[in-house]
């Protein structure tokens, strides 16, 4: 063991390709086996809608919080919706304290982008009087413990009844009631990290994602169709290669959705 621990320590890429070369990774998963999941949602009695979710050792909550605003002029009918990753500096030792991260920028950008793409929330759903009053909903995703694979959020998000006094012409909220806001789409990630031994595998940790040679993620809507295809450079992925990992891209969100479901009726 200490000899493995030592060759591990002097050359990792060559201690994983050891066991890539037999189908296998250190941890015992099979390459297109994805690490046990968990999901608990409305843990968080001050916000709007939340989520826990837990891959592995990935443990990621997301709040959102839901306030009213004056809508753009370009865009008087249309709602907010800002989100954030944030990863602070308890969550990994490769993460140091001041300004985000290029890692939670990135992350940010991606969850923006597949919001849009999938039209998972349509803005004019978040218009209360058009050119006048609008929800902006604060996303926000913080990673208490980072081990791989931070793209995976879900939300459940009710909103109070809001009217206007037409005599006052102010907002009155109805706390007592909520409505549920509609999501149109369910948008589901699954992160794949791919080495030159043309092994790609499924659910990478950090410590794989740091390793190989390029990593990216396939995002599909409720129609298992894909949405967003997020790949920054790396090796290359030529159709066959996408075929295989859409294939087990299926299949993941199956499981996924079905845990989500779960979570939500419980």
């Amino acid at each position: 063991m200490e000899s493995a621990d030592q060759f591990k320590a002097v050359q990792p890429l060559q201690y994983y390709k050891r066991f890539l070369d037999q189908n296998i990774r250190p941890d015992g998963r099979r390459l297109q086996e994805a690490r046990t999941t968990t999901v608990n949602v409305n843990f968080c009695t001050h916000a709007n809608g939340s989520a826990m979710v837990r891959i592995g050792n990935t443990t990621v909550c997301c709040g959102v919080k839901a306030e009213i605003t004056t809508p753009s002029v370009t865009q008087p009918n249309d709602g907010i919706i800002v989100p954030n990753v944030d990863l602070p500096p308890l969550c990994s030792s490769a993460i140091q304290s001041g300004p985000p991260t290029d890692y939670a920028q990135t992350s940010t950008k991606l969850i923006d982008d597949i919001l849009v793409s999938s039209n998972l929330i349509e803005k004019k759903d978040l218009c209360i009087v058009p050119s006048k009053y609008v929800w902006v909903l604060y996303c926000d995703i913080v990673c208490l413990d980072l081990d791989g694979n931070l793209i995976d959020a879900s939300l459940l998000i009710k909103l109070p009844v809001v009217s206007v006094n037409e005599k006052t012409g102010k907002l009155e909220y109805d706390h007592a009631k909520t409505t549920s806001l509609t999501l149109r789409d369910e948008p589901i990630a699954t992160t794949f990290a791919a080495f030159d031994s043309d092994a790609i595998i499924m659910d990478p940790t950090l410590e794989e994602e740091n390793l190989c040679n390029g990593s990216f993620t396939i995002t599909l809507n409720k129609e298992d169709d894909i949405c967003s295809l997020f790949k920054p450079g790396g090796t290359e992925l030529d159709n066959q290669k996408l075929q295989n990992c859409l294939k087990h891209c299926k299949r993941r969100v199956n499981s996924v959705r079905s845990l989500m479901q779960n979570a939500v009726s419980s």
